[in-house]
């Protein structure tokens, strides 16, 4: 324990963070009473230099140790630097998943003025990919939902992240975010393709919906469809056509609109939709 002791306390801020890197593989051995004292006196000197790594050993900090990790969140906090702002925002809202804080406090850290918008896209990153989990979908949307409202550019970055592995099951609650974005001509144009292929898998869940959704993409929805500074523009979807078709062939009370929106296609050139005429014509 003296070794470690003198690691903690060397000048050298290599060896330092050399030290907190292996803490947390040292858990098992020394338990996290003797790590995080170790640790405690390594974050004295240039936490600045090993941010990254005071993340990966502070998350696994036990619940009723919670209260001593306190006074480190506030020094973190304090200092005011962009590393040490993003490992803080990054273990607030690991906090927050592990209930041990609740949603105000991590909304707060996120809105926190003094804090740039970097750390916090970074941070929001983790959010963004618990959408895919049953047990934390629920809260990551409500938290997301409240972050559009009080800045979008936060989640700018990181809301592709959501529409590539959502679960089917969790359609419904997924439809007032997709909506919030649909109603941002600046930022929706990159996600419309993923939300589209996301609406297609969701046929099966509620087809009537997925539709409605549809049609509102297609009259929001202009010159974003074509958009090529993005990987993937929204007119390279099949997803549109095979909606449609679902509706016609299973929803007869809403031939019409599926109609109209086969109409829109066409106007809007879609890719795909000759083809789709085509085969009709044929039958």
């Amino acid at each position: 324990m003296k070794t470690l002791e003198k690691l903690a306390n060397d000048k050298t801020i290599s060896v330092r963070a050399a030290l907190v890197f292996y803490l947390p593989v040292g858990l098992t051995i020394l338990k996290w009473e003797k790590c995080f004292n170790l640790f405690k006196i390594a974050f004295q000197k240039g936490p600045e230099e090993y941010a990254d790594l005071i993340t990966t050993f502070l998350q696994y900090v036990p619940k009723n140790y919670f209260h001593e990790v306190k006074k480190i969140l506030f020094e973190m906090k304090m200092k005011r630097n962009k590393t040490i702002d993003k490992s803080y925002l990054s273990l607030m809202t690991i906090y927050f998943y592990r209930n041990l804080i609740d949603e105000k406090r991590l909304i707060e850290a996120f809105s926190d003025k003094k804090i740039d918008l970097e750390p916090k896209k970074e941070a929001f990153k983790i959010i963004a990919n618990q959408t895919k989990f049953r047990n934390s979908v629920t809260a990551s949307l409500k938290i997301i939902n409240r972050l559009f409202d009080i800045n979008k550019d936060i989640l700018s970055d990181a809301l592709l992240i959501i529409f590539l592995e959502p679960r089917v099951e969790d359609f419904k609650k997924f439809v007032p975010l997709i909506e919030k974005i649909l109603n941002e001509k600046d930022i929706r144009g990159r996600y419309i393709y993923y939300m589209l292929e996301y609406l297609e898998k969701c046929l099966l869940i509620d087809a009537k919906n997925v539709f409605m959704i549809l049609k509102e993409i297609l009259t929001k929805s202009g010159k974003d469809f074509y958009d090529i500074r993005y990987s993937i523009p929204a007119s390279h979807s099949k997803a549109p056509i095979n909606i449609i078709n679902t509706i016609l062939e299973c929803h007869f009370n809403l031939e019409e609109q599926a109609l109209e929106a086969l109409d829109k296609l066409i106007e809007l050139r879609w890719q795909g939709v000759d083809e789709y005429l085509r085969a009709v014509d044929r039958l």
